[in-house]
């Protein structure tokens, strides 16, 4: 019994490590990410995991799911990251729930979540209060490295985001652990209830440091839905609804500028109703098998109308859902995650420790929210839902057989393939980040490494190849040696193509280094392709207009 509470230790780590440290913010050090998984998935299944058949019948169905989808998809490369994300999501899931009950029923977790939202809470107030405007002026003056323009715009926005990539994302973590915090407030005296009063107080004015509307309307719609099946405690929810409302009335009012003109065209509503049209255009043109995957991100300039926002995600789970896979299948799929995320607030068990009933109430609101939003493709959020998930499972493994050797090695097989490609993935993505701010010109060898290492982790990824590309094309001399670098770069952008044929702008850049290379028939093909890709922007009209007057000129004839 001594070794369980270091057993307990090890999900215990990864929810800290993926709350302070997001992969998708903090890619290169997704590894410790990945190796915490790993060896919380390999310690569970060699004492004898207990899942359902059904449970491992899943796993291996969702494993074996990415060739068809590859095959199926209008952008192949795409695919891989988002399976390997719902993946790792789902192993993560079956292994918290093969955990001892005893652990999962310990004080261990709710604590851990408290001070975890705590801390995060007090972050975003510092940053409400004073880091903002130094973290903008240090983008300013060039002082943050690897860091994007877009965090210089939330850095002017006035809204904390914490260590996380949207206000709106530290608002989903938030809903997620404030529940669980004001239950263990119920359940403490003394020092205890001071203790958790405290990091209660700082997650709210964590979550209005945030200014999130999805977020705080996310966690109310929960709240209200939890008061029709509420015996007790009514004064404490009549209190929490009152201090929420009290708190969206204050979002709307600092960002009334935003949220009520509509004519603005950063207003959040008239934003998201343009990407639920794009979903709902991309589930007409594809209703049964869907874009693929990623593949929202890859075609929404084919659908875009001019003014409309620029976005990897419909801000509508269920309706991105079925723009990726089709109507049955994104229907069956918005269907499990309700029944993950929403189930367990009515499935409760007689005996269950009261501070689950905290957890299944911010898994409703994380439910809730990604109608309006997209934190379920956030790993820091969707990894630390679904571990939440697994750990109140009021099926204890002590009820079900424990599971043969050959299940438990395919099991930790299928979770080590997908935690190594979950890596890969968010180290390309983080060696990517750092080439968009090595923009000195005299740093082009600097690029080019940075590029074939990010097309090294990431093989499978248009965007590596595309970087290798643009870095090779910086080089290039006029010599006896150019007309091999140019099919070296032409090679590149085929591969790139490969990955992702429905991307406008590799198609234009091949258009480009075809027509220098004397091939005017492939390079007015790319260029038009590249106009019916995406039909609004008059940058690829021209284009295409300028290309069919050049004169060829190339290096080869």
């Amino acid at each position: 019994m001594r070794s369980q509470p270091r057993l307990d230790l090890l999900p215990l780590g990864l929810l800290g490590l993926l709350a302070l440290l997001p992969p998708e913010t903090r890619g290169h050090a997704a590894w410790a990410h990945g190796l915490l998984a790993l060896l919380f998935v390999a310690i569970v299944v060699a004492r004898g995991l207990k899942p359902s058949g059904s449970a491992l019948a899943l796993v291996l169905v969702a494993a074996l799911g990415v060739g068809p989808w590859r095959a199926l998809a209008v952008a192949p490369g795409s695919v891989i990251e988002p399976w390997a994300l719902w993946l790792v999501a789902l192993i993560l899931g079956v292994g918290a729930r093969g955990l001892p009950e005893q652990l999962r029923r310990g004080p261990w977790l709710p604590w851990t979540l408290a001070g975890l939202g705590g801390t995060l809470g007090l972050y975003a107030v510092y940053q409400q209060v004073y880091g903002l405007d130094a973290l903008a002026e240090r983008l300013r003056q060039g002082m943050m490295g690897a860091a994007t323009q877009d965090w210089l715009v939330r850095a002017e926005g006035g809204r904390a985001f914490a260590v996380f990539s949207t206000p709106a994302a530290l608002g989903g973590y938030l809903i997620l652990t404030l529940p669980v915090t004001a239950v263990l407030i119920h359940g403490q005296r003394g020092r205890g209830r001071a203790l958790a009063v405290g990091t209660f107080v700082l997650q709210m004015f964590g979550l209005a440091s945030a200014v999130s509307a999805t977020a705080t309307a996310a966690l109310l719609a929960a709240m209200l839905v939890a008061g029709l099946s509420l015996r007790s405690a009514r004064r404490g929810w009549i209190a929490a609804v009152c201090a929420l409302l009290i708190l969206l009335a204050g979002v709307a009012a600092f960002r009334a500028s935003e949220v009520w003109d509509f004519d603005n065209p950063g207003n959040p509503w008239v934003l998201r109703a343009q990407n639920l049209r794009l979903a709902a255009e991309m589930t007409a043109d594809h209703p049964w098998t869907g874009v693929g995957p990623g593949g929202f991100a890859e075609s929404y300039p084919r659908y875009r109308k001019v003014g409309d926002n620029e976005t990897r995600y419909a801000h509508n789970l269920v309706m991105q859902n079925a723009a990726e896979f089709g109507v049955p299948m994104g229907l069956g799929l918005s269907g499990f995650f309700v029944w993950c995320f929403v189930g367990p607030w009515w499935r409760r068990a007689a005996d269950s420790p009261l501070w689950w009933r905290g957890v299944a109430l911010g898994l409703l609101a994380f439910a809730v929210h990604n109608l309006a939003d997209f934190t379920a493709y956030l790993p820091s959020i969707v990894f630390t839902a679904a571990i939440l998930r697994g750990w109140i499972s009021s099926t204890g493994p002590a009820a079900a057989p424990e599971t043969g050797v050959g299940a438990r090695l395919l099991l930790g097989t299928i979770a080590t393939i997908a935690l190594v490609v979950f890596v890969m993935g968010h180290k390309s993505d983080a060696l990517q980040q750092d080439l968009r701010w090595t923009a000195d010109p005299s740093a082009a060898q600097r690029r080019g490494e940075l590029a074939k290492q990010a097309r090294r982790w990431a093989p499978w990824s248009a965007n590596g190849y595309l970087g290798v590309a643009r870095a090779r094309l910086e080089t290039i001399v006029p010599g006896p040696d150019a007309a091999g670098q140019l099919r070296q770069v032409q090679d590149d952008l085929d591969k790139a193509v490969s990955a992702s044929p429905v991307r406008p702008s590799t198609r234009r850049l091949r258009a480009e280094v075809r027509f220098t290379r004397g091939d005017r028939p492939g390079a007015l093909a790319d260029a038009l392709e590249s106009q019916r890709l995406y039909p609004t922007s008059p940058e690829y009209a021209s284009f295409v207009d300028e290309m069919g007057s050049r004169r060829i000129h190339g290096v080869e004839p």
